[in-house]
């Protein structure tokens, strides 16, 4: 469409004649509806269904973004155990019809529903409130609101440090906080059975939290109080919630709470395995421990032989093997490298996980032949360190596994360390500095992320078990974005077709910027169909209350172009159906202003793309744009003001 700026121009005219009510306000419906169905339609061909159907899901064909959303949500819901994992396993296996298939979401919902009603964050209860889902949350409500939604529960299943802790937790509650206890109970004590029916942590599970205070030396002292032989009360400190929540913390108490006569020693994972074509079998592992080697031993030298592990001291007490091994496949698993079940058992996916972890750092390094270019980029350790972090010997098939410099490594890419930074800032950063490669262009780029088949193989065994996990990183977590430029060379080797496995940095990478993507694109899909119900007089569907009620006949209201509306209502229609349809009524009444401000933004923003393509950085432009005001979404009476912002 030539001449962008007057059409933006032509669009802000009409809007403001609309919101002043003035006589030109009927003229400039019938001029937007052009725009919006010809010249926006034609130009901005933006890869997500711009409208989202009324009391369905989106099209098939366009139903990726929304699919997404939803994979995620599962994830975090049966972690939780707002869903069973037969339910997890149901959805896996229907993925990719299920949105048709309302009936076979309903578990799904029903689960989502539970959760959203223990949901204590201000951002959630401002959602609800001012976006009334009536007596029960639908399929369609849900959809509206996933991008918030999600992001809200995986702090429960985070150990970035993202989840604060409660004010008034009390140990039995079935809480959002009570079923993220029992979670990281679940993972960190893995290897006791009877924590695997725990949906909600209870005063019998006090016991672990004692126990693990005791181990790691937290010193936040978990406590029962007794009076006599009865209970009297429960305590879990609100420094045992921060430490239990940060995989970092915990790993640093691990090494300070190791026995005193071995502090200060290089500490290693070490165990023998044996490969077939087929198998893969590892004998226990064991936490060993050795003098460190001197400062000027030579870089050549590896910190870990078949000799020196053969000689050296073995941790008797096992339960510090334990819990150094479950650490470690926790942060493997938070870096992407292994995704599989965090269960503690060191198999096939965790040996290849530690390998690919050090493949790809040590790769990073030969990178680098510069030193000014190695002091710049890698500044808290030395190339030594990541040669030394990991001893195999395919032959004898014995590997050692460096504790300190492998979490060292690991922490580089995802630390619980918070950075300050707008949302979208390090995103954006990463997309620009791909940009300036002469091998990527904006199609290239589009179509690496967008379709996402390259991935489709590192979700698929979730459908094999429900205990099977993708790490997500909070929008917190900054540090995870300066992570990822390290790699940005193999980032740029994917895109442009030369990996076959996407695992670590680029998986990463292409979650991270694929999760922006549908959160931000989802809103101002959202948007846009506000616009369009008010616009081109499409009706406005109350959502129903039972999604198998096909043949129910609908209330409905259309909205015309003079401003009046048609409103159907069947005499059949119930009270809570009426009070359902006018909550959708309030609730796009409330979010229109600040919506069409939106579809403003994304207007100018597409007007400054050089060419067709180019939407992966839109998406982040959107993304970074919209979470920077999503406080407007909540306010009781939107205060309208046109961005001036370009992009």
């Amino acid at each position: 469409m030539s001449g962008n700026s007057s059409k933006v121009a032509e669009f802000k005219q009409h809007c403001d004649q609309m919101f002043q009510d003035d006589a030109g306000g009927k003229s400039s419906l019938v001029a937007l509806e052009g725009l919006v169905e010809q010249d926006m339609a034609n130009t901005y061909k933006i890869p997500v269904s711009p409208i989202l159907p009324v009391n369905s899901s989106a099209n098939k064909d366009k139903q990726s973004q929304l699919r997404g959303l939803w994979h995620q949500l599962t994830q975090h819901l049966v972690d939780l155990r707002y869903i069973s994992e037969q339910d997890f396993l149901s959805y896996q296996g229907h993925k990719k019809e299920i949105l048709q298939q309302r009936s076979l979401l309903i578990p799904i919902v029903r689960g989502v529903d539970k959760y959203l009603r223990q949901e204590t964050a201000v951002a959630i209860r401002a959602l609800i409130n001012s976006n009334d889902p009536g007596p029960f949350f639908t399929q369609f409500w849900i959809e509206q609101h996933l991008a918030a939604i999600i992001e809200a529960i995986a702090k429960y299943t985070s150990f970035d440090g993202s989840l604060v802790p409660p004010d008034d937790y009390e140990v039995g509650e079935d809480s959002c906080y009570g079923r993220s206890l029992a979670f990281r109970m679940r993972v960190i004590f893995a290897m006791d059975e009877a924590l695997d029916d725990a949906d909600i942590f209870d005063r019998s599970m006090i016991k672990y939290t004692i126990s693990l205070d005791n181990i790691l030396k937290l010193g936040s002292q978990p406590s029962l109080e007794m009076d006599g032989d009865e209970l009297k009360e429960v305590t879990i400190p609100v420094a045992f919630w921060e430490q239990v929540c940060d995989l970092d913390q915990l790993f640093d108490a691990f090494f300070t709470a190791l026995p005193t006569e071995i502090q200060g020693k290089a500490y290693a994972i070490t165990y023998r395995y044996t490969k077939a074509e087929e198998t893969f079998t590892a004998s226990d592992y064991e936490l060993i421990y050795q003098d460190r080697p001197a400062v000027n031993n030579s870089g050549n030298s590896p910190k870990w032989t078949v000799g020196r592990i053969n000689k050296a001291e073995r941790l008797k007490a096992g339960i510090y093997a334990n819990i150094a091994c479950r650490l470690l496949q926790l942060k493997l698993w938070q870096t992407s490298f292994y995704l599989g079940a965090i269960d503690g058992d060191w198999g096939a996916m965790s040996h290849e996980a530690v390998l690919d972890a050090y493949h790809l750092e040590l790769n990073l390094w030969e990178k680098g032949n510069k030193a000014h270019v190695k002091k710049k980029k890698f500044k808290k350790y030395s190339k030594r360190t990541v040669k030394r972090s990991v001893f195999r010997k395919e032959k004898k098939g014995i590997i050692a596994i460096d504790l300190e410099d492998m979490h060292q490594i690991l922490q580089n890419y995802v630390s619980t360390v918070e950075e300050e930074s707008a949302a979208g800032e390090n995103e954006m950063a990463i997309i620009e500095e791909l940009r300036k490669k002469t091998e990527i262009s904006d199609e290239k780029l589009d179509r690496a992320i967008l379709n996402e088949k390259s991935l489709d193989k590192c979700y698929t065994t979730a459908s094999g078990s429900p205990k099977r996990r993708v790490s997500y990183v909070s929008m917190k977590n900054k540090s995870f974005f300066k992570g990822l430029l390290r790699g940005i060379g193999k980032i740029v080797s994917w895109i442009i077709g030369a990996f076959k496995k996407v695992l670590g940095l680029i998986f990463s990478f292409a979650k991270a910027i694929i999760d922006r993507i549908r959160k931000g694109f989802q809103l101002f899909a959202k948007g846009f169909r506000y616009l369009s119900h008010l616009l081109l007089g499409r009706p406005i569907v109350a959502p129903r209350k039972n999604p198998e009620e096909q043949d129910t006949v609908p209330i409905f209201t259309r909205f015309q172009l003079d401003f009046d509306a048609i409103n159907f209502i069947p005499k059949s229609a119930s009270t809570a159906a009426l009070k359902a349809h006018m909550a959708t009524l309030d609730m796009m009444r409330k979010s229109m202003i600040f919506f069409i401000d939106v579809v403003l933004f994304v207007i100018k923003a597409i007007s400054k793309l050089a060419q067709p393509g180019g939407w992966v950085s839109l998406g982040i432009i959107i993304f970074r744009w919209l979470f920077q005001r999503m406080g407007e979404l909540f306010r009781e009476e939107p205060q309208h003001e046109w961005s001036s912002e370009v992009a």
